[in-house]
């Protein structure tokens, strides 16, 4: 609700500050670069899951300061399965309230425990050991109200389980649809990888102050996420009642007070009066200034509003800094007779089957 809403963001905010995230790149690039570096010429793997194992060690680490690699895969089961039995539910002709027994609550439930071990866990550990390391969970624990109230296990766990999951998520689908566009247009794959030429020495992981260099690797990140925004629908409530225009001569509609609506961002960023031949793949979008002159809202891969997400440049500068490592160490190509993939709209949009990928390292 609103003022909870506003009081834990401006409790959290001191965390996402410009100087704050840029602390965290160097954790970014050095894991970034030690994956990376287990990988071999010719070997395949779905990109997909390796983004999702990449960026949660690096949420878990920045954020958390606790090495999570070896629950990826029960994390990776248990979202899977929270986010689709919540899409199930809102999509059945009978929805039934998550306290009735149904099968699909009881695996709900589950997947919700599993989860909920692993981040009391972390906040138990440090609840032992306070200390202020740097990392979100210590601002959390730290953080006190203006009459001085801290936040409950509860609350912690809350804002945690948000930051947990749509951290490394979000980021790891908008970086495997980047690597599925540039593996179906070598020529953009091409100019980005003589972009990352000023940085030859690959022992040498990429650095904050590096990516101000690197404008077209960012551009190929936020195409990406226009054709394919991670969180292709954002839900918002009507704070009154509101009328709709269809356009000349279009129907109008009215949105009641305190409706609840779900936002098309996936439709919005196609709309062909925003963006010349929407489908198209064209990081140019986003060279220089041209974001600069697109209407308010064309493109929202992270909301708009009060509730624009409080991690975006977090998400950003992890996106940029990951794609650029890749780019610069292997080229990742489709494996052979892989049909066009297409998209999974759970919570986050997911390439249906992941991404198959054969690794060719450079030289």
């Amino acid at each position: 609700e609103r003022e909870l809403h506003a009081r834990q963001r401006r409790l959290i905010a001191p965390a996402f500050t410009l100087k704050r995230i840029a602390g965290y790149a160097d954790t970014m690039a050095d894991r970034a670069s030690r994956a990376v570096a287990t990988w071999r010429d010719g070997e395949t793997f779905d990109a997909a899951e390796v983004m999702m194992r990449l960026t949660l060690e690096i949420v878990g680490k920045t954020l958390f300061d606790a090495e999570v690699g070896s629950d990826a895969e029960a994390v990776g089961e248990a979202v899977t399965k929270v986010m689709s039995n919540m899409i199930a539910a809102l999509s059945s002709v009978l929805p039934l309230p998550p306290a009735v027994p149904t099968r699909r609550n009881r695996d709900s439930r589950r997947a919700t425990g599993q989860l909920d071990a692993i981040i009391y866990r972390l906040i138990a550990e440090r609840r032992r050991a306070p200390a202020d390391r740097g990392d979100v969970l210590s601002m959390l624990l730290a953080a006190r109200d203006e009459d001085g109230t801290a936040m409950t296990d509860k609350q912690v766990r809350d804002e945690s389980m948000t930051l947990f999951l749509a951290g490394h998520e979000t980021t790891a689908n908008a970086l495997a649809w980047a690597l599925y566009l540039l593996a179906r247009n070598p020529d953009v794959r091409t100019r980005a990888e003589e972009e990352l030429g000023a940085f030859p020495d690959r022992s040498a992981p990429l650095r904050f102050e590096d990516l101000k260099q690197l404008p077209f690797t960012l551009a190929v990140l936020k195409e990406a996420m226009r054709l394919y925004p991670p969180a292709f629908v954002i839900g918002r409530r009507s704070l009154r009642d509101v009328v709709l225009s269809g356009g000349a001569g279009g129907r109008r509609f009215l949105v009641k007070k305190h409706t609840n609506v779900l936002v098309n961002v996936l439709g919005i960023h196609r709309r062909a009066d925003s963006f010349a031949e929407p489908e198209r793949f064209d990081p140019t979008r986003f060279l220089g200034d041209r974001e600069k002159e697109l209407p308010r809202c064309a493109y929202m891969p992270f909301g708009a509003g009060s509730r624009v997400c409080i991690g975006n440049h977090f998400a950003l500068m992890e996106g940029h800094l990951l794609l650029a490592t890749i780019l610069r160490s292997a080229r990742l190509d489709l494996v052979a007779g892989t049909p066009d993939i297409t998209t999974e709209p759970l919570v986050t949009l997911r390439p249906r089957g992941g991404v198959p990928v054969r690794v060719s390292m450079r030289p």
